[in-house]
């Protein structure tokens, strides 16, 4: 007699071995379909790529550049060769009318006088009163007003408000100016030197290219708001072949 169990297991791996296949060919078959799908969508897509980027373009355009013509002015090869040829034959003259104006330019016209010298024959002092800070153009002294340590470029002359303020010499005004830190400014040419009034009242009585005489007056003290603390006083400086000198030196009263 036949064992029951055993035949029943053969049937069983029998027909797994059928599923088992089954199923191994459907997921080949349902790849395959799959691929199939993919290719022919990505060819789609590049079909549809290279349609689009081959067309013509339809932008806007205002000139096809290709038949524009080139307007720009460019000499031609024989402009060029006989531009050349006149340049270096042609030779250089020089009339008498030419002659005569660089002649004229160069010299000054005749009847105009030079500038006349101003002659000094002495100084004097811009005030009538005694020094308050001597000059000095290396050694920093104390500024009471700004609170620190600085050299010193001029001689103040103490005074009071109002006090008169003279030219040191013969002299034409050559600048008038106001600032915001040394007040009212009269600059002289002295001749031998320049010299600078620092501190004057705006009501001064000289201007630009005006004459001035030794001992003239020029105005009055003012306050200086740089040297405010030291209070009323003329800040004077002497400028000589463009730097800053000793003004008592440079007026010869120096003891």
């Amino acid at each position: 007699m036949k064992n029951n169990n055993s035949e029943r297991g053969y049937l069983f791996s029998k027909k797994g071995f059928y599923i088992t296949a089954a199923i191994g060919i459907f997921a080949v078959l349902a790849a395959v379909v799959t691929l199939r799908f993919t290719t022919k969508k990505v060819k789609n897509d590049l079909t549809s790529f290279i349609s689009q980027n081959t067309a013509p373009f339809t932008g806007e355009v205002q000139n096809d550049l290709t038949n524009v013509p080139d307007t720009r002015d460019f000499p031609t090869a024989e402009e060029i060769t006989d531009e050349k040829t006149e340049t270096e034959t042609k030779p250089e003259t020089t009339t008498a009318e030419s002659t005569t104006e660089k002649k004229t330019s160069e010299t000054p016209e005749s009847g105009t006088a030079p500038a006349a010298k101003i002659e000094n024959s002495g100084y004097c002092l811009p005030t009538q009163t005694g020094v308050l800070k001597e000059f000095s153009p290396e050694t920093p002294v104390f500024s009471k007003t700004m609170g620190d340590y600085r050299t010193h470029s001029g001689v103040d002359f103490e005074g009071k408000e109002g006090d008169e303020v003279c030219s040191v010499g013969n002299g034409v005004v050559s600048r008038v100016l106001a600032d915001t830190m040394w007040g009212y400014i009269i600059e002289i040419d002295h001749g031998d030197f320049t010299a600078r009034y620092v501190g004057l009242s705006q009501d001064g009585t000289v201007g630009i290219g005006e004459s001035v005489s030794k001992g003239q007056k020029l105005g009055a003290l003012a306050l200086i708001p740089a040297e405010s603390e030291d209070g009323f006083h003329l800040h004077f400086e002497v400028v000589k072949d463009g730097k800053n000198v000793d003004p008592v030196a440079a007026l010869g009263l120096g003891g």
